[in-house]
């Protein structure tokens, strides 16, 4: 074993002459190549010389441009399927744009030069996005209808009108582009005019009195006009009503049932050709059966928005564009072709307002975790790129005893970087496409249904054109080559004597530490902060009402000055703690832990680094890992607190009362248990001050509610036992039996009351004000918000009920309640739809069902949120590779360079083992500290940032603000596997390091003076 060892020190110091002589003493043709390339063949031999820790170099650049140039990529796509996915949850209804012209006359020559103006201005602003869909006429008026029945007088069937007062209303389609959209259930469908033969006509069934071949009269308005006659040649109705052609265009017409209250009369859709139409309209008054003065037109033209190609980063051209288009519309249509009025009809701009908001809310998170991971990656750049200057500090020295200038080794270590940043420059954005898109794919649900449509995976993957990658690349290819160079800078301008001198004790005083640039970010990252605490954080509340641009990027910032500037000022109790740990083992026997903490102290830059990578490293992944689980515990509370319940139905406040529906509902499948409430709202006497109301059953309401600690000061269940010990019974409301109410903190607030005070409320729609006393004061409850500035009240259901009929109080209506909580005990798909069945029957008088369990899966599926857990998790994942990678680096190339170190101890009578325990030690210190240090930066980063973190879908929904807060969640498993993956990292690091000091020899103190 030890000729192995002598024999290998003996080629490292050929090996390390050998060099010197390759560059300066060169025989023949290599001595032409000393001059001005010698820094080229230096970078050779040191890429032949180091190559693996040149590639943990070339890794940690890869990652920074790959990271770096994932920003643009991922958070667009993310956006652009946010947008996606809000333009499908709204429909083509809203999203389509309508221009409807009123005309004087219904003129086709006029039409058609009105068809081409509409046609090019829309084309003109909208371009791309939108493509023509349907244009169609309609009759600007209303006309009486009435039934001949012709074909039928023999058979006994008299004229009569259809129903008393009903009329109709022409459309006239382009039947060629509309049949495919249409069912026709008898008949055929109407022919462009023919002389001498009636108009014919399409009806829906809901003209139930008439049939195929029946004939229509139709009385236009004003006196002195001729009735119109029209033939029925067809019955039919759309495919889908709610099909984007018909743009919403309603053909079900409503019947009155006799019913109180249901006396408007019929408006019957009558369908012909557009050419029939204009005769009809338009007729001269010689044809007998036509009208006697021209009708008015309205000419629909229906553009169908192309939401594909939409992206977030379009928003803002789209709805500039929307509003050049109701300009233009506006002022160049009107007085032209006899039209006098023109109307834009579209959801698009409310959409795209929305979402401008969201986006800008709710990525601001997204960007606080790449900014942390960005840096991480930079930073291992940094300790790699050291320790490989650090491993090749000899042949540093050597090659300038030699003769080597500090502009070759300089130019040497540059050329490497610049070779290195390239390969990374280059492979960076292809990874970067890769990674972006796979994360897209494995963690957006929403995106896999993009690729099942006709937009497929040309829409992810053509979302970032190419050239938006060359600056993030260049950025971060610059940077790694940076670090690698700057560590060369100071190693290049000293010889083999100050080589020592700084092995022996470290006198450069790293340069964040001598400008105190921990101290200036720790007062950055404060301003930040304070700044998010005055922006409101990402908390809704500023959201909805504050700007929708583009946040400081300090705020951004924020808690990565955090992770950083407290990792500096942890490390610089570093040097403190070893000082201290080498006087304490003076103390004790044995050389190995005051030699070991004495190294710590003396040398301690490579060290301060790996420990500053590390608690970075950690405590990013403590953070990333807690985020995670935090997003998905407050989606779960969030959707607890919008329903209140597993299912939450609404009914009618003059339906059915609670002892009729109770019996009902608890016999669905998976029922458990159901409670009735009462919502409402209610002002103040003076009608300055307007509360939310919410009546509830105190003897159930506890056993279906979901509640959560921190909502009040105690549990639901004692809150709801006080309330049901104040019933007032029949007279609840007077002044002499005030109702017992919850009032939340804003209305407290607001109207300075506390425990113990009287408030009156007037109910609305009703005259009197009840008397209400304060039970006690919540700070949340239910499914209540601070939309109102009155915050709200919430008493009991049968003490509120009564109120509403006592004469001494409100003295109002009579009401049932109109919504009932339901607690389940089975969320199968088939239980379900049967409750859903069940909800449906009359006697319930159910209007609509809230679901619990698909409010949470729409939060915990949103792109963003979906989005977001796959950022965080490649954030842990890169923290713990880098951790990893990093340490073992150090324990292997860290313990080579410090061979001649070794070598003396074991001179001076160390054994194997000693140097081995020393080793160790140093190394168990720099994890133990680390990992120490990460986890308190971790932790604080949590506490810190997380509760400014609020931006799931629903939390930018204006009324629904005042939710309460998120809670932090800690993610026990992803932190166990994280340090245990890290433990095991720790443990092979410190296997290397000790077999490399175990087998140091004495060989190398033999040659210290042969350099």
């Amino acid at each position: 074993m030890a000729r192995t060892t002598a024999a290998r020190e003996a080629d490292e110091a050929a090996h390390q002459r050998q060099i010197a002589a390759d560059l300066f003493t060169p025989p023949n043709w290599r001595g032409r190549l000393a001059g001005p390339f010698a820094p080229l063949r230096m970078a050779s031999l040191g890429i032949k010389r180091s190559w693996p820790l040149l590639l943990a170099v070339i890794l940690g650049m890869l990652v920074a441009v790959t990271l770096i140039s994932t920003v643009p990529i991922y958070s667009s796509l993310v956006a652009d399927v946010q947008v996606q996915r809000e333009f499908a949850a709204q429909g083509a209804t809203d999203q389509n744009i309508e221009v409807v012209a009123r005309s004087f006359l219904a003129d086709k020559s006029n039409g058609n030069a009105t068809d081409q103006q509409v046609g090019q201005i829309v084309s003109d602003t909208m371009g791309p996005v939108e493509t023509p869909l349907n244009s169609y006429l309609t009759s600007a008026t209303r006309m009486p209808i009435s039934l001949v029945n012709a074909n039928r007088v023999g058979a006994g069937v008299p004229n009569s009108p259809v129903i008393p007062g009903s009329s109709a209303l022409f459309y006239g389609f382009d039947i060629k582009s509309a049949q495919s959209h249409m069912h026709l259930f008898a008949g055929a469908m109407p022919r462009d005019p023919v002389a001498g033969q009636l108009p014919e006509v399409l009806i829906t069934n809901r003209l139930s009195e008439v049939q195929v071949g029946d004939t229509l009269t139709l009385t236009p308005p004003g006196g002195s006009a001729l009735p119109v006659t029209v033939r029925v040649s067809g019955i039919w109705y759309p495919n889908d009503e709610n099909e984007p052609f018909w743009n919403g265009a309603g053909f079900d017409t409503h019947i009155p049932t006799g019913a109180p209250g249901d006396s408007t009369p019929p408006v019957y859709p009558i369908v012909v050709t557009q050419a029939s139409l204009y005769q009809v309209l338009n007729s001269p008054p010689s044809s007998g059966h036509f009208t006697t003065q021209p009708i008015g037109v309205l000419r629909h033209y229906v553009f169908a928005t192309q939401v594909y190609r939409i992206r977030a980063s379009h928003l803002a051209n789209v709805f500039a564009a929307l509003k050049s288009l109701h300009a233009r519309i506006s002022g160049e249509v009107p007085g032209r072709n006899n039209i006098f009025t023109v109307n834009v009809s579209t959801h698009l701009d409310t959409i795209i307002t929305g979402l401008q908001q969201d986006l800008g809310l709710l990525a601001l998170p997204l960007y606080v975790i790449v900014f942390q991971v960005i840096g991480l990656a930079l930073l291992f750049v940094v300790a790699m790129a050291g320790l490989l200057i650090e491993s090749q500090a000899t042949e540093i020295a050597t090659l300038r005893s030699r003769g080597a200038s500090s502009t070759q080794v300089l130019l040497g270590y540059t050329l490497q970087g610049l070779l290195l940043a390239a390969v990374a420059g280059v492979a960076g954005p292809f990874l970067a496409h890769t990674l972006s898109y796979r994360l897209i794919s494995t963690f957006v649900p929403f995106s896999n249904q993009l690729n099942t449509t006709m937009v497929g995976q040309r829409y992810l993957a053509g979302s970032v054109l190419s050239s938006d990658l060359i600056i993030p690349a260049v950025v971060g290819a610059v940077l790694g080559a940076t670090a690698l160079v700057i560590a060369a800078i100071r190693a290049s301008r000293l010889e083999v004597l100050a080589l020592r001198r700084e092995q022996g004790r470290g006198t450069h005083v790293a340069f964040w530490r001598r400008y105190y640039l921990d101290l200036g970010l720790a007062i950055a990252c404060i301003a930040g902060y304070v700044e998010l605490s005055a922006f409101g954080g990402l908390d809704i509340r500023s959201a909805v009402g504050g700007s929708t641009g583009t946040a400081d990027p300090l705020l951004l910032a924020a808690p990565a000055l955090l992770l950083l500037a407290g990792s500096l000022i942890l490390l610089r109790l570093f040097p403190l703690g070893a000082r201290l740990g080498a006087w304490l083992a003076a103390r004790r026997r044995g050389a190995t832990g005051m030699l070991a903490f004495s190294q710590l102290d003396r040398a301690g830059g490579a060290f301060s680094r790996l420990v500053l990578l590390l608690t970075l490293a950690v405590g990013m992944a403590a953070f990333a890992l807690n985020f995670q689980s935090t997003l998905t515990v407050n989606a779960h509370d969030r959707a607890d607190y919008v329903v209140g319940a597993d299912e939450r139905l609404s009914a009618s406040d003059s339906g059915s009362s609670e002892v009729a529906v109770l019996p009902q509902l608890q016999k669905l499948p998976g029922v458990t248990g159901v409670s009735a409430v009462y919502r409402a709202q209610a002002a103040s006497s003076d009608a300055t001050v307007q509360s939310g109301l919410l009546a509830v059953n105190s003897q159930t309401f506890a056993t279906v509610a979901k509640w959560r600690s921190d909502e009040a000061g105690q549990s639901l269940a004692s809150l709801m036992s006080q309330m049901h010990a104040h019933l007032q019974g029949k007279q609840a409301g007077d002044p002499a039996h005030p109702i017992w109410a919850l009032i939340d903190s804003q209305l407290a607030q607001s109207s300075h009351l506390k425990v113990g005070d009287h408030f009156n409320r007037v109910p609305a729609t009703e005259q009197g004000p009840a008397e209400f006393i304060v039970g006690a004061v919540v700070n949340y409850f239910p499914t209540m918000f601070d939309s109102q500035t009155g915050g709200f009240f919430v008493v009991d259901l049968h003490d509120y009920l009564a109120a509403l009929t006592n004469p001494s109080a409100i003295e109002g209506a009579n009401r049932f309640p109109n919504e009932y909580w339901v607690s389940l005990n089975d969320f199968s798909a088939a239980a379900a739809t049967k409750r859903l069945s069940g909800y449906r029957a009359e006697t319930l008088s159910i209007l609509g069902v809230t679901q619990r369990a698909a409010l949470q899966s729409q939060l915990s599926t949103s792109p963003l949120a979906s989005g977001m857990t796959g950022l965080l998790l490649l954030g842990a994942f890169t923290a713990l590779a880098l951790a990893v990678l990093g340490s073992i680096a150090q324990a292997v190339y860290g313990a080579r360079s410090r061979l001649r170190q070794f070598a003396i101890l074991r001179t001076l009578g160390m054994s194997g083992g000693q140097l081995a325990r020393m080793l160790l030690t140093e190394q168990v210190i720099v994890y133990a500290f680390g990992l120490i240090c990460g986890t308190a930066l971790g932790l604080a980063l949590t506490t810190a940032t997380l509760p400014f973190m609020q931006f799931n879908l629903g939390a930018t929904t204006p009324d629904q603000i005042g939710v309460p807060p998120y809670l932090i969640a800690p993610n026990p498993l992803g932190l166990a596997v994280f340090y245990g993956v890290l433990l095991v990292a720790f443990v092979l690091a410190l296997i290397l390091g000790g077999r490399i000091a175990a087998s140091i020899g004495l060989g190398r103190t033999l040659r210290i003076g042969e350099d």
